[in-house]
């Protein structure tokens, strides 16, 4: 014991017996959910590395389930392995109830192929579809999108890109509007236009989910996107760019009453027509919004093409806006999860590492929505604060280990409603997610 005197003649004492003590102690959620899931196993069923080790205390399973928990936790390096291994609870969340090097990390990440990404994909995918049995969808409303990740040094693939004016990564994102499910992830060299490659990217969704609406930007309107979706008889509404023939479309479709007086601005006209392009081999569904705002001669005529053949343009339009929530998608990812840390030399290197920010955004989206209420919408760095980050005292007796969480938590009430909830679930027979037939279609769908 230790105590020293101020001036006031008052003692302030502390000591280091305190016992084995942890910070992570809301980190026992994700171990029971880990367990209920049977993670290990699935893991060990998908993960795919150029591993030649002979002996080795580390199976490439337990050094992904170590990167987990320490995204999970907050830590967005491998070094913070060196801090966590001095974390009473943190080992005992390991099967091999020990952590891994950082040096043990980093050789994970040599041994990573273009296997390895895949099979993280499709252990990302097996994981969503055990997801949406818990919730009640219709149709998978997927927006696609594309975002800028900024490198610092010469890693492979960086480089400028005009959009963004910054040189970087142009990765895309496939994220599910209604649940926010990330369900795809692809990291690109930064010159890539924002369809390059996009056919590909979608075709594990369209394989493994159906009832799927798809909203993208202009940057997306290719025909070979579109030809893609309707051979797999899901739909579509995407934003088209702006060239002559659409607004003059746009302008021929305006109303022109006797009672209605268009000098009152804005003024906005809904409407649709058929129209093919020079590269479509078919023409194809156009709805359009024009405007004409105050102070300008000319409408503005914004174009969507779809497949839906229900609803009138406004409803496809007003489906169309909700697509912006992607944009707080991918900022949680980058924010919460560390998405957008490229830190490591090569492409694939970096790859892995959004992938597993990838599969931690979507394994704590999913806690968060059993939690309900207005947990459900907490940011990951709020969640942590209060559902994660919770001091604990680890006390072992001969048959047992008890995590003792302090007394003074002030959520006791909603973190043990939390746990009973996930303790709850039954994961023995997945019925992997099938859209339901029940309910009224979607806009037509």
């Amino acid at each position: 014991m230790f105590s020293l005197t101020n001036n006031s003649s008052k003692n302030n004492t502390f000591s280091f017996d305190g016992g084995n003590l942890t910070i992570y102690g809301g980190l026992v959620l994700f171990k029971e959910l880990f367990e209920l899931l049977n993670l290990v196993n699935l893991i060990s069923k998908h993960l795919v590395t150029n591993d030649q080790r002979l002996y080795y205390s580390y199976s490439e399973t337990a050094i992904l389930i170590q990167l987990l928990y320490q995204n999970l936790a907050g830590h967005d390096t491998d070094y913070a392995c060196q801090e966590l291994k001095k974390d009473a609870y943190f080992q005992q969340l390991l099967e091999t109830e020990q952590v891994a090097s950082q040096p043990t990390l980093s050789r994970f990440f040599s041994r990573a192929t273009e296997e390895t990404v895949e099979a993280l994909r499709q252990l990302n995918l097996e994981l969503i579809q055990i997801f949406l049995q818990f919730h009640q969808v219709d149709t998978l409303i997927i927006d696609v999108d594309s975002t800028h990740f900024t490198t610092y040094g010469k890693q492979e693939g960086s480089d400028y890109n005009a959009h963004y004016r910054a040189t970087g990564y142009h990765p895309l994102y496939a994220f599910e509007s209604q649940t926010g499910y990330c369900f795809n992830a692809q990291l690109r060299p930064g010159n890539r236009y924002c369809s390059d490659g996009a056919v590909e990217f979608l075709q594990p969704i369209l394989e493994g989910f159906n009832r799927l609406l798809f909203r993208m930007d202009s940057g997306f309107a290719s025909p070979q996107i579109y030809n893609s979706i309707e051979e797999s008889g899901e739909s579509y509404l995407i934003k088209l760019k702006r060239n002559p023939v659409l607004s003059r479309l746009g302008d021929l479709s305006l109303l022109n009453h006797e009672d209605e007086n268009l000098t009152i601005l804005p003024h906005s006209s809904y409407s649709e027509t058929v129209y093919q392009a020079k590269s479509w081999d078919h023409a194809r569904r156009v709805c359009q919004f024009s405007q004409r705002e105050e102070g300008e001669l000319f409408y503005e005529v914004t174009s969507l093409v779809t497949n839906l053949t229900g609803g009138v343009s406004e409803e496809h339009f007003e489906l169309y806006r909700k697509r912006g929530q992607a944009e707080n998608f991918i900022k949680e990812m980058k924010s919460g999860f560390f998405g957008d840390k490229t830190d490591s030399s090569t492409l694939i290197k970096n790859e892995v590492r959004m992938m597993i920010s990838c599969l931690a955004y979507n394994i704590s989206l999913f806690m968060r929505h059993l939690a309900g209420g207005s947990v459900k919408n907490l940011t990951m760095k709020r969640f942590r604060k209060l559902f994660i980050n919770i001091a604990g005292k680890c006390v072992k007796s001969a048959r047992r280990q008890v995590l003792k969480l302090s007394s003074l938590y002030s959520l006791k009430d909603e973190f043990r409603a939390l746990f009973e909830r996930i303790s709850r679930l039954n994961f023995s027979l997945p019925i992997l997610y099938k859209a339901r037939d029940t309910g009224p279609p979607l806009l037509g769908l």
